[in-house]
């Protein structure tokens, strides 16, 4: 009863001219989509203790660059959302990571030999992977619906760490995501840089257009 009493009161919500509605809302079974650049205001997962560099401090000796986190052709390869994205539909600036197209189930693999030092569950059926692959550096691709590794591995690059997530509510779908992609976060010395700057490959940006979940109280 409690369930249908939130929702009714978020379905009044929705029609409410220039609803800015702040929160996610559990009980509900489907949130609206708008275009991204709509007044809809975060939710509050920006962390003011995220530190974020712009520079590009040098991979550990030995590496030149990061092997692709996805196991796609090279046509395959694009951003959806970049480090910073000023775009963002939650985060605009202070996008930690990058956004990497994938579809469902796609083997995302290690992007250099290291150490699983963190494997955790968030948001239901939704992992993450930490690999330590040098002093002060460790990558964390996330949104996977499946892992293969365990706290403690040592893995080369190229070993398949998990396999992404699917469409919104699908396994490996964070509470947020509209579409299926890697999240692929690369951390140095406790600071957020930009992944894209480190892989290999080139990517092209995506141009399709944005869309963002309108949230629910």
């Amino acid at each position: 009863m409690t369930s249908m009493r939130l929702c009714f009161a978020f379905l009044v919500l929705l029609v409410l001219p220039s609803a800015c509605l702040k929160s996610v809302c559990p009980t509900c079974p489907t949130c609206p989509v708008a275009t991204a650049g709509e007044d809809c205001g975060p939710p509050p997962i920006a962390d003011p203790d995220w530190t974020m560099r712009d520079d590009r401090p040098d991979l550990p000796e030995g590496l030149a660059c990061l092997k692709d986190p996805l196991a796609v052709p090279a046509s395959y390869l694009i951003v959806n959302a970049p480090f910073r994205d000023p775009e963002h539909c939650w985060t605009p600036n202070m996008h930690r990571g990058t956004d990497l197209r994938a579809k469902a189930d796609t083997p995302v693999v290690a992007s250099a030999a290291g150490e699983v030092v963190d494997v955790r569950q968030q948001h239901g059926e939704t992992w993450s992977v930490e690999v330590r692959f040098g002093d002060g550096w460790s990558y964390r691709p996330a949104h996977l619906r499946e892992i293969a590794v365990a706290l403690g591995d040592k893995v080369e690059a190229g070993d398949v760490l998990g396999w992404s997530g699917g469409e919104r509510k699908q396994p490996g779908s964070g509470p947020y995501t509209t579409g299926p992609h890697l999240h692929f976060e690369l951390v140095y010395q406790g600071a957020y840089v930009d992944a894209e700057k480190y892989f290999c490959r080139s990517y092209a940006r995506s141009t399709a257009t944005r869309t963002c979940l309108k949230v629910c109280q």
